[in-house]
């Protein structure tokens, strides 16, 4: 396949994303190709569609349907529009995202955010595509708990590349500190979400 036809095969399926409705982690997976490819206009339109279906903190909330970890999987999206547009809506809208994340109930014993939505309590490994990136991009930076450090040296990996969500610890990048768990923390110290 040449060069062209990848080019004509890229551009029909942006059209039809662009033109379909989604779930949120459909929502997510959208917006991060549009990151990827460099698309800020498409972004910014799927960003914004995710705000405007906002629901009690979650983003891209249709039928109902707002798990916790697939409403965050828009939240690197949304941060990045709020930067190259400077439009306020963006940052409120993640705001509220982050601070349902930090005071959610809806966790297993050791923290873990439950990946599926309440009252259902199910982990799912995806989750682990969620949150992260958008804890990247507000600033809070994550690390594997020793437990998943431990796990990986088991299975032969000798460095960890990837983030992983379970048991991680978050630590704000101006040093202010979220303590233990991300996700039994609750919100840092100064935050104004």
């Amino acid at each position: 396949m040449n060069d062209r036809n990848v080019t004509d095969r890229i551009e029909r399926v942006k059209v039809a994303l662009m033109g379909m409705q989604r779930y949120n982690w459909e929502q997510g997976v959208a917006a991060q190709a549009m990151l990827e490819l460099g698309e800020d206009d498409h972004v910014v339109s799927l960003a914004r569609a995710s705000i405007m279906r906002q629901r009690e903190g979650r983003f891209a909330v249709i039928g109902g349907y707002s798990p916790i970890t697939d409403s965050a999987s828009v939240g690197e999206a949304v941060l990045y529009a709020a930067k190259i547009t400077g439009d306020p809506i963006f940052k409120k809208g993640a705001d509220e995202m982050l601070e349902v994340i930090f005071k959610t109930d809806h966790k297993s014993a050791n923290g873990t955010i439950y990946h599926t939505q309440e009252p259902n309590k199910t982990i799912m490994s995806d989750a682990s595509t969620c949150c992260p990136r958008f804890w990247l991009r507000r600033g809070i930076t994550v690390r594997p708990s020793s437990r998943s450090r431990d796990s990986a040296r088991r299975c032969g990996v000798q460095k960890i590349n990837s983030i992983h969500i379970y048991g991680m610890t978050g630590r704000r990048n101006s040093g202010e500190g979220i303590t233990g768990d991300l996700a039994t923390a609750g919100p840092p110290p100064g935050w104004s979400g």
